[in-house]
């Protein structure tokens, strides 16, 4: 989150709305005032299995295989339903995952128009060459007499 305002042209018109698990929220409210300091531009949103929206989100999950276990979790599903967690004052969102680090303004991003001739569009960043995407081979497209 710290990298998100630090990289903003105009802080000001970022918040960030920060999911954790309600019993966390206290925590995770103290290391933002830490980590990111000035003017309070977060909000932390308590998300658990107790709320009504976690126990909807929960009974919809079924994970076949036990080594995917981890997929069971409801916060792997909370950007679903961001329309539900988020205050109505928020008309538009850029998810993060709690791993990124922001190496540009976050606002550009937002104010891009992803509105195309088919309708709504989602933006993603590919992996810069040498990293997973990038070592994976290129498809054959010669074509084949048949």
């Amino acid at each position: 989150v710290s990298s998100v305002f630090a990289q903003a042209a105009d802080p000001g018109r970022v918040v960030a709305h920060v999911v954790v698990a309600a019993a966390d929220a206290a925590v995770f409210d103290a290391a933002l005032a830490c980590a990111v300091g000035g003017e309070r531009r977060w909000r932390v949103v308590p998300f658990d299995e107790s709320s009504p929206l976690g126990a909807r989100v929960a009974s919809k999950i079924s994970v076949r295989h036990a080594k995917k276990q981890y997929l069971a979790s409801i916060f792997n599903y909370a950007r679903f339903y961001l329309g539900e967690l988020l205050p109505a004052a928020a008309t538009k969102v850029v998810w993060l995952d709690s791993d990124t680090i922001a190496l540009g303004d976050v606002a550009e991003l937002a104010d891009a128009v992803l509105n195309g001739a088919d309708g709504p569009a989602v933006a993603a960043v590919p992996p810069p060459p040498g990293r997973l995407g990038a070592a994976m081979p290129k498809p054959d497209t010669t074509p084949t007499a048949g």
